[in-house]
């Protein structure tokens, strides 16, 4: 009887170990991670600089933050080091508010106005090596970027600011232990990218702007990206995660690429192309500086 029990304590305990020894196994496969975010971002863009340059009658002091979403897959590949990471982020398009001189009577002042619909969307996919495993990694990948700010007012005028690049980027990520299931997570990241701006404009004889405002120059995009988030695992499959994310880069152009082209009266083109170039010298668009500052809320899943 004594032989019998014993038999059946160490069928149970190897049973145990062999089903203690499948969950280790199937927390440390758990090599792909997908996550959606959701974000909350103050912009400083590109386009509405150019929009006070162009027009100086816009002040550029009155800003709001809008919303935007990033869909992102990682992972890592069996038996190595590295892991690969794509992901793709969107702002919903939205009005981006500006102020501009309003009068009644003899009374001006800056009044909140609509500067027009913003549109950014990012693409990112990074490989990443763990130089120390589950704490620190570098990365290199490619970045895309493209935005516009666009506004119309029928018959009257229309105009369509943007810019579009792509190029590699390098960083870095360095993840804290794992405290009560919370652990911290900053990263970096410096790009380089290059593209193009266009910039257009168009309205009525009647008005004093040139009638088509056009420019498409080669350009670069260099900047970085710094971000930093507190992650919590509900368990082996779920986590959450808040954080923050800023964006500095500067869009440097050629300042004597930029032309103008008045269709009303063809031989103004020359006077017009000057003084768009001198332009950008005194607002330094040649050399433009944009900010994007974010907080997101980010929930994945591991598998």
């Amino acid at each position: 009887m004594k032989k019998i029990t014993t038999i059946i304590l160490l069928l149970i305990s190897s049973q145990l170990i062999a089903e203690e020894s499948i969950q280790d196994d199937n927390k440390k496969n758990k090599s792909l991670s997908i996550y959606l975010r959701r974000y909350s971002t103050f912009i400083d863009s590109f386009e509405q600089r150019m929009l006070f340059q162009n027009f100086s009658y816009f002040d550029q002091n009155d800003k709001k933050t809008i919303p935007g979403y990033e869909f992102g897959i990682r992972k890592k590949f069996e038996n190595s080091n590295f892991s690969l990471q794509s992901e793709f982020q969107e702002y919903k398009k939205g009005n981006i508010g500006m102020r501009a001189t309003t009068c009644i009577g003899r009374y001006c002042d800056l009044a909140p106005v609509s500067a027009g619909a913003y549109l950014r969307n990012q693409f990112r996919n990074t490989i990443l090596y763990d130089s120390t495993p589950n704490k620190f990694r570098l990365s290199f990948g490619l970045r895309y970027i493209k935005s516009e700010l666009s506004d119309g007012s029928g018959y009257r005028y229309n105009y369509t600011i943007g810019q579009k690049f792509f190029g590699p980027e390098i960083g870095f990520e360095y993840q804290t232990d794992k405290y009560w299931n919370f652990n911290l997570l900053i990263q970096y990241n410096y790009f380089y990218l290059f593209g193009k701006i266009d910039n257009r404009y168009n309205g009525t004889f009647t008005n004093l702007s040139p009638v088509s405002f056009d420019s498409d120059p080669n350009a670069t995009y260099v900047g970085g990206e710094f971000g930093m988030k507190l992650n919590y695992d509900f368990d082996d499959l779920y986590f959450l995660s808040i954080g923050i994310l800023t964006l500095e880069a500067r869009t440097k152009v050629n300042p004597y690429a930029m032309t103008v082209n008045y269709v009303a009266d063809p031989q103004y083109k020359y006077a017009l192309d000057t003084n768009a170039n001198i332009n950008y010298l005194i607002y330094n668009a040649a050399n433009s500086r944009e900010v994007l500052r974010s907080v997101y809320f980010e929930a994945g899943l591991k598998l």
